[in-house]
C-alpha cells in the first residue's frame, strides 16, 4: 500500500539521548497522532536502539507510518560504549558499504522495526568513492525482493553533489543538512533536509525558511517535547497555507487581462 508522506517528518538520531525509552514512545506517537508519517531512523542511532523503540509503534501502526532508515554506520558494541563514556571518543564504525555489511545491515534493521519491508534505505555519510556498480546492484536486489522501496543517500552536502554528479539519475531520496544559505540540490526524487534548527537562533523561524526552502519534499525535526510536536505541525500546516494561498493569488495575476487595451 503506497502510504504519503508528511512534508515535516520525526528524525530519531536523538530520540534516546534526550530521555528514557518510554517518554520517546510516546513523542513517536504523539507526531503519528499529529499527522507525521514520515519516519527517519539509522542503525547507529541511540546506541542500535532508536530502531527498536521505533519498532514498538511501527508494530502496532505501520499502515499509517512512512519508515526511512540507514545503513553504513554500526552502533558501537558493548566494550565500545564503555570506552566512549570513559574517553569521550567516538566509537561508531562507518564506511560499511559493502554488498555483505549493506545486506547484513538491512536484516538487522528490519528485525528491529518488527518489519519485512521498509520505505527506504539511506546510505549513511557515503563518499562518492563508496559508490560502485555492485553497490547499485545490491541496492536494487533489495528492491526487486520487496524488502525496500527505495533507495538513496544522506551525506553532507559536498558528497551529495560529487554523488548526484556521478549517479544523476540513480538514487530516488535524497537527505542532506540545510544550512537556509546555500542552494539546494536540483533533485528529480524525494528532497529530505535536516538540521535546520541550528542554522537560525529562531527555531520557529528557521523552521519556516526551511518549509518554504523545500516545499515538495520533507523537513525533519526532532522533539522530546510532545507540546513542541504539536506547536511545529500546526507551523507547517500554517506555512503551507499561506504558501498555497500565494501560489494561487500570483497565479491569478497572471491569468488577469486587463479589460482594455
Amino acid at each position: 500500500m503506497k502510504r504519503s508522506t508528511s512534508p515535516l517528518g520525526f528524525g530519531c538520531a536523538h530520540l534516546l539521548s534526550r530521555t528514557d525509552r518510554q517518554t520517546a514512545l510516546r513523542c513517536l506517537e504523539t507526531a503519528l497522532d499529529q499527522g507525521l508519517t514520515h519516519f527517519d531512523v539509522g542503525r547507529s542511532y541511540g546506541d542500535g536502539q532508536a530502531e527498536h523503540v521505533l519498532g514498538e509503534l511501527a508494530h502496532r501502526r505501520w499502515r499509517e507510518m512512512v519508515i526511512v532508515t540507514k545503513a553504513g554506520i554500526a552502533p558501537p558494541s558493548l566494550l565500545g560504549r564503555i570506552r566512549r563514556r570513559l574517553q569521550s571518543c567516538d566509537t561508531h564504525r562507518s564506511g560499511l558499504f559493502r554488498p555483505h555489511q549493506l545486506s547484513s545491515s538491512l536484516e538487522q534493521s528490519l528485525k528491529a522495526l518488527r518489519m519485512e519491508r521498509i520505505d527506504a534505505l539511506l546510505l549513511h555519510e557515503c563518499k562518492d568513492v563508496d559508490i560502485s556498480d555492485a553497490i547499485i546492484e545490491c541496492l536494487d536486489g533489495f528492491k526487486r525482493r520487496g524488502m525496500i522501496g527505495m533507495f538513496g543517500i544522506a551525506t553532507s552536502p559536498d558528497h551529495t553533489r560529487k554523488i548526484l554528479d556521478r549517479w544523476p539519475h540513480t538514487f530516488e531520496i535524497v537527505q542532506i543538512e540545510d544550512d537556509l544559505e546555500r542552494p539546494l540540490p536540483e533533485h528529480s526524487g524525494q528532497l529530505v533536509t535536516h538540521s535546520v534548527i541550528r542554522a537560525d537562533n529562531s527555531p520557529e523561524r528557521a523552521l519556516r525558511r526551511a518549509l518554504l526552502r523545500n516545499k515538495s519534499g520533507v523537513v525533519l525535526f526532532s522533539s522530546s517535547n510532545p507540546e513542541h510536536i504539536k506547536a511545529n505541525v500546526k507551523l507547517t500546516e500554517d506555512v503551507r497555507t499561506l504558501s498555497a494561498q500565494s501560489a494561487k493569488f500570483i497565479s491569478l495575476s497572471a491569468d488577469s487581462r486587463p479589460l482594455h487595451a
